[in-house]
């Protein structure tokens, strides 16, 4: 079965303060994807990893500055979040100016496991997918 899409949220430009993006959460929500966008003359957002219903904290997946230190852009995500109409706040202790965009997907995902009877690991494991539904979106990831 494959991830589908469930709904969005975002954030305009904030010269200061903290974005918050309200989201109403619908059943069977699994994920949630937030990309965090920074323009200052540092471009190092500060204040830590942004959080689901007050109490649940994002992962990053990574970071990067582009040009010299003009824009930072984030790429966050949480795992089976609460399923709840709440918001996500993301820290912005350096005041800098952010835009923020959040989606969220449901469903169950399909695991590829590298291991072997033996508990060895297999080089260059591989997936095909051939079933994706219109409109669904397959995430692939490694652990």
């Amino acid at each position: 079965m494959a991830v589908t899409y469930k709904t969005v949220g975002g954030q305009s430009l904030l010269t200061t303060g903290t974005p918050s993006i309200s989201l109403n959460l619908e059943s069977g929500t699994t994920l949630i994807v937030l990309s965090i966008h920074a323009t200052a003359n540092n471009a190092n957002r500060a204040g830590g990893a942004p959080t689901w219903n007050t109490t649940e904290s994002f992962t990053q997946v990574g970071s990067t500055v582009s040009g010299s230190a003009e824009c930072q852009v984030e790429l966050w995500y949480l795992l089976n979040p609460t399923v709840t109409n709440s918001s996500i706040s993301v820290p912005n202790t350096g005041a800098d100016q952010l835009r923020c965009f959040a989606i969220t997907l449901g469903g169950t995902g399909i695991t590829l496991d590298q291991s072997t009877s033996t508990n060895t690991t297999t080089a260059n494991p591989s997936l095909n997918l051939s079933s994706i539904p219109h409109g669904s979106l397959a995430i692939v990831t490694g652990k």
